[in-house]
């Protein structure tokens, strides 16, 4: 399954294994049928050659060549030895000539045909012998020919065991089966329906029963151990043996939950097991039904799209192990004879192996469990019951995988008899295909995940590490150790490095990747939303810590502290970083300045212990100096919107210069012109780092990403033997980006975003170091920031403790987490410029006199690098005219009138008359959006067109501005904090009033402002304004409001 089980695509290896099995197993050339005989012009002999099941051949002798036969055979479990008639089938005295001449074409020897009695005959007493039909190699071997064979209705023709996606969509579609016993009898059909049901509701049983658990506490390990001692009992019919062995895996599972403080109450998951069984069968009798035909049209409303991924691989993957652990019933999965006058209930018992106590028939029912699986998989309505078959065959796997490698054991010991006569134990081909199945495919997680988890891979790779740690002449391992552990296992999986430039290695690297997440994410503590919860938490916690209380309501605080916390990071663990940051930041509030020199060894700073900036201090001191010439040069807040909008790396550069730095940031990509956020200007790992703080998306290459990353290559080292500690040059950066990006995509179900799949890569790498023998536990910011908290609140008095509790008893002691958009920064930090002498220029150039009119008529063309900018933050930039307002007024106001009537919020907007439009100055963008200005500069009747390709309403004020506009009025909505942004202060309120609500109000739509009561804001420009006043007057007229605008206005005109 490829979501759970893994897919092996390495066609060749599959071959070579085949081919080393073929060669192993001794096969006598005189016996074989199908065999190829061609010259060799090296040799002057004649090769043997046998074809194989995934093409090619494989030598296995030469004409003239004697074998020796082994002293005797096993077939069904018995031996012969080479006296009895059983022996001389398969190891005649006579050898075959010698092939006198090289044929020209390799083609099968002919060999007469046995009449159709014989064959008839040697059926019956195969089948009298073994209890099973003869397949059509014991026909072969026995010299009768696929013509005889099936002239005497013994053996119907072969099909092909594979399915392609459109052939699944087709059969669905038509409702044609896709398994077909005893010529299509219904006795048979509702026979294999119900088995296939009642294996569905089991597997779903076992998976609903194994996440009750979990959710209790239990670990997955022991849970499917008591799934094990279960399922070790599924064929019993003593109910004292099944009681047993329940009490037993009860008894195992209460022991896990006593060690855990952990308690489980199996009455309330027997209970939600049996509440749940009718639908589960009900869902189970739709998806088995399908698998025999249900002659209705599409029943189950699927086409192709829907196998692109999950669902074909389940069905193809469970129809081909169907197929061929069944084809010496004589079943084929679309075909079938009834042999030997086989009634339709043998023929089941047959096809299923329910005659076989030795296997169980929910072993040898997986195949068809699997298309089942596949079948729900493919359709919305049947995922949850695919989640919970799933996680049954997870939960079984390891009795699965045991008994698989049994049944391989068998069949080796058949020696030759697996080749020339494949008949052997069906049930052991069924079972060692099912072990295969459910045995992880990708080798390298397979291991890595299994030597995390104890037990004696684990043991094995400790060992191995501490040995390779004594030759070095270390006591402890030590990371070293480790990377030389990592690649010789990698040599011994895949025989060589994986080379990241060539897709079949890449993908086999992400789908390692992405099987390793997927076990972190069931883990307890799995890294998920560490990012977004942990930062939050963070911030809580400092917030009610004393002296950085004002981190609560200053979104911009919590800003300069991520910016602290991305230098020093560099060389730092989670705690100590915290720890550097927190200290940094509380000299920054005390002295209004940053430091940007490292603490002396062993000093405590501000309260805290532990603050220094670790080895890589000048590194740490350079990130430091950037960030200090920033808020000296911007201000506090004109740092934060710049830090977190978009400039060029031309302006990156120059502002490193400028703050004593050599060059430009490190590993960021295109030339001087292209665009990255602010907190690059750090380099890509560390700004990067802090702009995932702040909740935007990227990769961090830090150590250990790389470390994760590398490791799935092979590659931990650089030219120079070093460890590797993030990207060796821009190529690998890019592709380690793309290996993010491609990890997600196979993980999409899961809506992880770059953040979380960064951080669950961070704790798994971290864990699998200290599981096998370098402590590395994964740190969070929050546990850092409770110690710090812990530490400074020491000798605090009694009445600020009080205080402290009665800030912290709600939800969250944080506003405005966050709540200052990317758009919103950008407009701020594009009014403000770069701060490097230049005036800032405005979004907007003037062309007088080229307006839709000509002469007389504005027109505002876009600033071509605040238009990239703008596009960067989603916020369109169009060129904007003035039109006439006499000739267009009635279309602005008609076109005004069609765009409100569908927004969620028109009523907030007033629509002017034409009449009103009239005496005024309009301006229409080209997707036909647009806004005017009255004569006294107030700014009305803003709309935005749906035929705009992106947001407009921030260009159209800064636009208006350009034209000469300088006050507007709003409801107190989300409005506000667009005028704002660009540079609107509020000097009035005016409480809301029911008699003067507009047209069409609903309070409820607006219930999120004031409970759909918002106050009327009034406003004007002020170039120097960029948001947070509070102390707005409140008037209770509108006139005296109007007024206080006004005066507003005139002051700062003056």
């Amino acid at each position: 399954m490829a979501d759970l089980l893994g897919n092996d695509t390495d066609y060749e290896m599959d071959k070579y294994l085949e081919a080393n099995l073929i060669f192993e197993a001794g096969i006598n050339p005189a016996i074989e049928k199908n065999k190829k005989s061609v010259f060799n012009t090296e040799t002057n002999t004649h090769d043997i050659l046998l074809p194989m099941s995934r093409g090619g051949y494989i030598k296995i002798g030469e004409e003239g060549e004697t074998v020796d036969p082994p002293r005797s055979i096993l077939i069904e479990g018995m031996e012969f030895g080479p006296e009895t008639p059983e022996f001389q089938r398969y190891y005649p005295a006579p050898q075959p000539e010698v092939m006198e001449t090289a044929p020209a074409s390799l083609v099968a020897p002919t060999t007469e045909s046995a009449p159709i009695e014989g064959a008839v005959s040697f059926a019956n007493e195969r089948k009298a012998a073994t209890g099973a039909m003869p397949t059509m190699e014991d026909f072969d071997a026995a010299g009768y020919t696929p013509d005889v064979v099936e002239a005497a209705g013994l053996m119907g023709p072969q099909e092909d065991l594979t399915l392609s996606p459109e052939e699944i969509a087709r059969k669905l579609a038509s409702g044609e089966p896709f398994l077909v016993f005893g010529e299509g009898d219904p006795t048979m059909r509702e026979a294999g329906t119900r088995l296939v049901e009642d294996l569905a509701v089991r597997l779903a049983t076992e998976g609903m029963r194994a996440d009750l658990l979990e959710e209790q506490g239990i670990s997955l390990s022991v849970i499917e151990e008591a799934a094990d001692i279960r399922a070790s009992v599924e064929d019993e019919t003593d109910p004292s043996v099944i009681q047993e062995a329940e009490q037993r895996a009860r008894s195992l599972i209460e022991q896990d939950a006593a060690q855990r403080n952990a308690q489980v109450n199996f009455r309330t998951i027997d209970e939600t097991i049996r509440a749940a069984t009718g639908s589960l069968r009900s869902s189970a009798s739709v998806y088995s039904n399908a698998l025999f035909g249900t002659g209705e049209t599409n029943p189950l409303q699927v086409g192709v799209a829907d196998f692109a991924t999950f669902g074909a691989l389940d069905i193809q993957e469970g129809y081909r192990m169907f197929s061929q652990s069944n084809q010496s019933a004589p079943i084929s999965p679309l075909y079938a004879t009834t042999g030997l006058a086989l009634d339709a209930a043998s023929s089941i018992a047959s096809a299923f192996g329910s005659d076989d106590g030795a296997s169980g028939s929910f072993q040898r029912l997986m195949g068809l469990g699997l298309m089942t699986a596949g079948l729900a998989e493919a359709t919305a309505v049947g995922k949850p019951i695919a989640a919970l078959m799933k996680k049954g065959f997870k939960v079984l796997q390891p009795s699965l995988i045991k008994a698989g490698a049994e049944a391989e054991q068998r069949i080796a010991q058949e020696g030759s008899t697996m080749f020339s006569n494949p008949v052997g134990p069906v049930v052991d081909r069924g079972l060692a295909a099912a072990g295969r199945l459910v045995t992880p495919q990708t080798p390298d997680a397979a291991f890595y995940v299994a030597a995390r988890e104890g037990g004696e891979q684990n043991a094995s790779a400790v060992n191995r590490v501490s040995e390779i740690a004594q030759s070095r002449g270390g006591s402890k391992p030590k990371v070293e150790d480790l990377v030389q552990f990592f690649e010789e296992k990698h040599v011994e999986i895949h025989g060589r490095q994986l080379d990241p430039n060539v897709e079949e290695d890449f993908d086999l690297a992400v789908t390692a990747a992405a099987e390793e997440v997927a076990y972190q994410m069931e883990q307890a503590t799995s890294g998920r939303g560490w990012y977004d919860a942990d930062v939050k938490k963070t911030f809580e916690t400092l917030a009610q810590t004393p002296g950085l209380e004002a981190l609560a309501n200053d979104e911009t605080l919590r800003v300069i502290w991520s910016a602290f916390a991305a230098p020093t990071s560099i060389g730092n663990k989670v705690n100590n970083n915290t720890k550097a940051a927190t200290a940094a930041f509380l000299q920054f509030l005390k002295t209004g300045r940053v430091p940007v020199n490292p603490p002396q060894p062993g000093a405590v700073t501000e309260g805290i212990s532990g603050a220094g900036w670790g080895l890589k201090q000048k590194s740490v001191a350079s990130g430091m100096k950037v960030i200090a010439h920033l808020i000296e040069t911007k201000g506090p807040e004109g740092f934060a919107d710049w830090w977190l909008s978009s400039h060029t790396l031309k302006e990156l550069t120059d502002l490193r210069k400028a703050a004593g730095l050599g060059g430009g940031p490190s590993g960021l990509s295109g030339g001087k012109d292209s665009l990255h956020l602010g907190a690059m200007i750090l380099g890509d790992k560390t700004g990067r780092f802090s702009l995932n703080i702040n909740g935007y998306q990227g990769t961090t290459k830090d150590m250990w990403f790389a470390r994760s990353y590398n490791r799935h290559f092979g590659n931990m080292r650089n030219p120079d033997g070093s460890i590797t500690g993030g990207p060796r040059n821009q190529p690998e950066r890019r592709r380690m980006e793309e290996f993010t990006s491609r990890l997600i995509d196979k993980l999409g179900e899961d809506g992880l975003s770059e953040q979380d799949t960064q951080a669950i890569l961070w704790f798994y790498e971290q864990n699998l170091f200290t599981d096998l023998g370098v402590v590395s536990r994964p740190g969070s910011f929050s546990e850092a920031a409770e110690g710090i908290s812990s530490g400074l609140r020491s000798g605090v008095r009694a009445s600020d403790e009080a205080q402290v509790a009665n800030e912290s008893s709600g939800e969250s002691v944080l506003t405005g987490f966050r709540g200052i958009s990317n758009p919103k920064r950008t407009v701020r930090s594009q009014r403000r410029g770069s701060g490097l002498g230049s005036e800032a220029p405005g979004p907007y150039t003037r062309e007088g006199g080229t307006g839709s009119e000509g002469a007389g008529l504005l027109s505002l063309d876009p600033d071509p690098l605040a238009q990239r900018l703008y596009q960067e933050s989603n916020i369109s930039l169009p060129k904007i005219n003035e039109v006439s307002a006499v000739e267009t007024a009635a279309t602005f106001n008609s076109d005004m009138t069609k765009a409100m009537s569908v927004h969620e919020f028109a009523a907030q907007v007033e629509i002017k008359s034409a009449d009103e439009l009239s005496n005024a100055r309009l301006f229409r963008t080209e997707g036909g959006s647009g806004f005017a200005i009255k004569s006294d500069g107030d700014i009305v009747a803003v709309f935005q067109s749906e035929n705009e390709t992106g947001s407009v309403g921030y260009s159209m004020i800064q636009a208006a501005v350009e034209a000469g506009g300088r006050k507007l009025d709003a409801f107190d909505t989300f409005l506000p904090g667009i005028y704002e942004a660009a540079g609107f202060k509020p000097v009035a309120r005016l409480p809301w009033n029911d008699e003067f609500a507009p047209p069409g109000w609903n309070k409820d739509t607006f219930n999120d402002f004031n409970n759909g009561e918002p106050d009327v804001v009034f406003f004007v420009y002020d170039p120097n304004y960029f948001g947070g006043a509070t102390d707005v007057p409140r008037f209770t007229d509108y006139d005296k409001a109007v007024a206080a605008q006004d005066a507003e206005l005139a002051r700062l005109g003056e």
